[in-house]
């Protein structure tokens, strides 16, 4: 089961995200599962992630209590902002 937010994030990267901070909480990612590039959906129309392409990581990161979690972070290419889309329970 997924649950989907877009909630804007910070995140920390070389060559891939390594940290990111997400609703007060710090996560360092544990490993990168997964890399692809998309469009934003082209039925939201006018809205401001229409056509925008995003580079998406789905990547399993734990926060400082140990627990870990799946998650699916997009980056807009374009403005260089980062959000998380997705949480794998």
């Amino acid at each position: 089961m997924t649950h989907r937010y877009g909630d804007a994030i910070d995140v920390a990267t070389l060559v891939y995200p390594e940290t990111f901070r997400w609703r007060g909480r710090s996560y360092e990612v544990v490993r990168v599962l997964r890399r692809w590039r998309e469009r934003g959906p082209w039925w939201e129309g006018d809205t401001v992630r229409s056509g925008r392409r995003l580079e998406c990581w789905r990547v399993e990161a734990r926060d400082d209590a140990a627990r870990s979690a799946i998650f699916d972070l997009a980056r807009d290419l374009e403005s260089q902002g980062w959000h998380l889309e997705r949480v794998w329970d």
